[in-house]
């Protein structure tokens, strides 16, 4: 099972992830001296006794965690961009009709780059292979992607920031 718990996040607040995610593992029986980033600062846990990714954007914040399944999470705020020249250029295999495809597969694609421990470089070029759960909260896309099938818990988390 993965659970996803995301809640309203304002700008600035980066290392607060950390923080809250620090509060969160313990109802998983996960120890929070386990919690470490590596060179690329991902989040991890030591002793593998669960996986977890975040993600936030300027309005969002989320975190992904798991006993069992290796994870990836990423959140993007949904702008007025050029998609299409965006997607000709990154994502030219994918099938993009509108804005809000893009910003799903985009977060697809950052995704899948932190479960498989790639930059978003290597991650672009790259399948998107694992299984996706995508969903859409507010002005902002929200995607996580495992390598194996599992159901999503989604938590919606009011937190406030006085911890």
């Amino acid at each position: 099972m993965i659970y996803l718990i995301y809640f309203n996040h304002a700008d600035g607040h980066k290392g607060r992830l950390e923080s809250i995610a620090k509060l969160l593992l313990p109802s998983f029986d996960i120890n929070t001296n386990q919690l470490i980033r590596n060179k690329q600062t991902k989040p991890l846990i030591l002793d593998n006794s669960g996986f977890i990714s975040w993600s936030h954007t300027t309005t969002l914040g989320a975190i992904a965690i798991s006993k069992t399944h290796a994870i990836g999470v990423d959140c993007e705020l949904i702008r007025e961009i050029d998609f299409a020249k965006i997607s000709d250029r990154f994502l030219p295999r994918e099938d993009i009709k509108n804005k809000e495809s893009f910003y799903q597969k985009w977060t697809e694609k950052e995704a899948n780059c932190k479960l498989n421990n790639q930059s978003i470089w290597e991650g672009m070029s790259s399948p998107t292979l694992g299984h996706k759960y995508s969903l859409k909260i507010g002005n902002c896309m929200l995607s996580i992607v495992s390598n194996n099938k599992a159901p999503v818990v989604t938590i919606n988390g009011a937190v406030h920031y006085e911890i």
